[in-house]
């Protein structure tokens, strides 16, 4: 269970039976026992001295005063003191022996060692005869030889009923000062004074006045006594409790020591014990503790050795073969805690020490007072050298651990990054074949991308096992690197000696292969020479393609120019008439700004020329001399001929015929006719077909 708790109930036990809460102490054994079983293996040589402890207490108890006996002592003790008032004030013997009856029976049935002084002023009193006169007091109060009785006068005269008076209050102030209460001796006395006043001058009266000095004499020499007495019981049970403590709980020790150089320090201590008793119980303190200093060490090192053992038996097994970080922190945290506990048990119990103390063990004032329980014992300090090694060597061997799986941590990264592409070496790539795009070795590339970051992980681990897996891996990495840049390099030769695409995802190539560069060469020295000449590239094509669109836009405006002076000729030459419905075949037709809807609105496959006139569909085919005009313009001069500009037709009507007209036909679901979607038709419409003969379109003239 617990060996903590089991002392601490014992400790718990000795309170309560020096609080005289002695009902509870036997159920606080019984805990105390409870919980020694099933101590921890570590602990479990240390039950032995507490079931001892255990066993003195119970021993103690046995002959313990009870609180009823506590009582009926207390009781008889009144007792004894009403007879001692009673013989005093001059009662009958009868009334006397009647109340010492009375203190025997109470007296009866408490163990003798308990009530050995009451017993003792029982027999005193029963031995003294009431009606002698009291007895002298003893040393060293040293009184006056009794007072002579005085003989009876013949009346009753008042000075005479006052030193009779008087008489018997000193007699009842000196039993107050046997019995040891001196608190009501003053007052009794200075009631005796103030009969002593009324009675005439005379040898009776001078001896009345001579013995009362002699008991305010002896009660100042009781309270001295008594004094020393109490200062002297206080100071013996600080002393007793830690002779206590000292076979119980050592550590607990210190208190008590304490308490007893602090009040030998007082003022009412000093003058009760003088300097003789202040050197005696300083003597005993001293004593004391070197006795707890050496019971400290005792437990100190019954504790700590064989935590120290266990901890360099563990280290001595050599390398941890966990595989799991948290197993080994669990481990070594339970070794830790040996080496821990060890120091606690080694560790300063008098840290408090008054400052006296030093003085006391016979240290100079001033000087380094230990502040240890071991002080300076080479013995103590040899158990700690060899906790602090033995955890230094646990210390070596996570750390050696820790190294060994950083390396196989390391290598399997390394394996785990080269699965799949062990052979990128065998890759190879023709930039001719598919020109403008990245070199197609994914293998290799992936090599780079992988061992990227792998590289960029070296912390600079000096592990041979760490060093071997990083050089490799960097080897790897410039390789392979090496390889993907040499491929890079050959596709961007090959775009460089291909013309210039003039529009198109072609001419933005480069800036697409910049932004690749710039992922695939990451981390590697190749990054910056590629990324450099793919956007070089770029910037060459974009500056050709700007040159060929200005000499187009310029060839254009001029052509454009010369095809617009020379129309009106060639329209005058054919002299067409305005297109207007019903034009018979044979009709030669203008039409004017027109744009061909030819494969927008109509279909381009049946006649390249059609629009919607008037609400009227024409269509139209190409004269030779037409379409080579136009073709010319498209394929050799490069020119932006379309239907976004307006054209010039002359034509001649052909008569009617049919083109498809594009029309968009709803799609509905065959359960529920509703539109799904819509599809595109080109079902044929009546049109007009025309011939051209002439056409003005932008820089086409013909």
């Amino acid at each position: 269970m617990s060996l903590s708790a089991a002392k601490s109930r014992v400790m718990q036990a000795r309170t309560q039976i020096e609080t005289g809460r002695l009902d509870d102490v036997e159920p606080t054994l019984a805990a105390a026992e409870g919980f020694l079983a099933g101590l921890d293996p570590l602990d479990a040589p240390h039950a032995p001295a507490v079931l001892a402890q255990i066993a003195e207490l119970r021993a103690e108890m046995a002959g313990v005063l009870m609180p009823e006996q506590r009582t009926r002592l207390s009781a008889a003790e009144g007792k004894l003191r009403q007879a001692a008032d009673q013989r005093a004030m001059g009662l009958s013997p009868a009334d006397v022996e009647l109340t010492l009856d009375q203190a025997a029976q109470l007296l009866a049935g408490i163990p003798e060692h308990h009530t050995e002084a009451a017993r003792a002023e029982l027999a005193a009193q029963r031995a003294r005869p009431v009606s002698s006169p009291l007895a002298a007091p003893t040393p060293p109060l040293e009184p006056t030889a009794p007072l002579e009785p005085a003989p009876a006068p013949a009346a009753e005269h008042p000075a005479d009923v006052a030193s009779a008076r008087a008489s018997r209050l000193v007699e009842q102030a000196w039993s107050l000062v046997e019995s040891g209460r001196t608190e009501a001796v003053d007052a009794v006395l200075g009631e005796a004074a103030a009969h002593l006043a009324a009675v005439p001058a005379s040898p009776e009266r001078d001896g009345l006045l001579v013995r009362a000095e002699a008991v305010r004499a002896g009660m100042l020499a009781a309270d001295r006594a008594e004094a020393r007495r109490r200062r002297a019981g206080e100071l013996d049970r600080q002393l007793s409790r830690a002779e206590d403590d000292l076979r119980w709980q050592p550590e607990q020790a210190m208190p008590p020591l304490r308490r007893v150089l602090d009040r030998l320090g007082d003022d009412d201590v000093i003058e009760a014990l003088g300097e003789e008793g202040l050197a005696e119980y300083r003597g005993r303190v001293a004593a004391l503790d070197e006795r707890r200093r050496a019971a400290l060490k005792a437990s100190a090192l019954e504790t700590a050795l064989p935590l120290v053992a266990e901890l360099e038996r563990r280290v001595a097994e050599g390398p941890i073969s966990a595989s799991d970080g948290h197993e080994v922190d669990r481990l070594a945290s339970g070794l830790r805690s040996l080496a821990f506990r060890a120091r606690q048990a080694l560790r300063a119990e008098d840290d408090d020490a008054p400052a006296g103390l030093g003085q006391v063990r016979g240290e100079q004032p001033g000087a380094d007072r230990p502040g240890r329980a071991e002080g300076d014992d080479a013995e103590i300090g040899a158990v700690r050298l060899r906790a602090d090694a033995a955890e230094a060597a646990l210390g070596a061997l996570v750390e050696d651990w820790r190294v060994r799986m950083r390396a196989q941590a390391v290598h399997d990264r390394w394996l785990v990054l080269l699965d799949g592409v062990e052979d990128w070496a065998d890759e190879s790539d023709d930039p001719a074949q598919r020109p403008l795009e990245e070199p197609r070795l994914p293998k290799t590339r992936e090599a780079v991308q992988r061992l990227r970051h792998f590289v960029r992980d070296d912390d600079g681990d000096e592990a041979p096992a760490i060093r071997a897996v990083y050089r490799a891996a960097a080897e790897t990495f410039e390789r392979a690197g090496v390889r993907l840049d040499a491929a890079f390099g050959a596709m961007l030769d090959d775009a460089e000696r291909r013309p210039v695409p003039l529009r198109g995802p072609e001419l933005d190539r480069p800036l697409h292969l910049a932004t690749a560069a710039r992922y695939t060469f990451e981390g590697t020295r190749f990054l910056e020479a590629n990324v450099a000449r793919a956007e070089a590239l770029h910037e060459r094509w974009q500056a050709e393609v700007a040159a060929v669109m200005t000499a187009r836009r310029e060839l254009y405006d001029r052509l454009a120019a010369e095809a617009g002076a020379a129309w009106p000729g060639i329209v005058a030459g054919h002299g067409p008439v305005p297109f207007a419905a019903g034009a018979g075949p044979g009709t030669t037709i203008l039409l004017s700004r027109v744009h061909n809807r030819a494969g927008w609105d109509f279909d381009g496959g049946a006649h390249p020329f059609s629009l919607r006139h008037d609400g009227v569909v024409l269509a139209g085919d190409y004269e030779p001399h037409v379409l080579a005009a136009l073709e010319h313009a498209w394929y050799e001069l490069k020119l932006d001929v379309n239907d976004r500009i307006p054209w010039d037709v002359v034509a001649v009507v052909e008569g009617p015929g049919t083109v498809g007209e594009r029309t968009m036909v709803p799609v509905r679901d065959f359960g529920t006719g509703l539109e799904i979607g819509k599809r595109e038709e080109w079902p044929p419409v009546p049109c007009v077909r025309l011939r051209i003969i002439a056409l003005h379109a932008g820089p086409v003239v013909a």
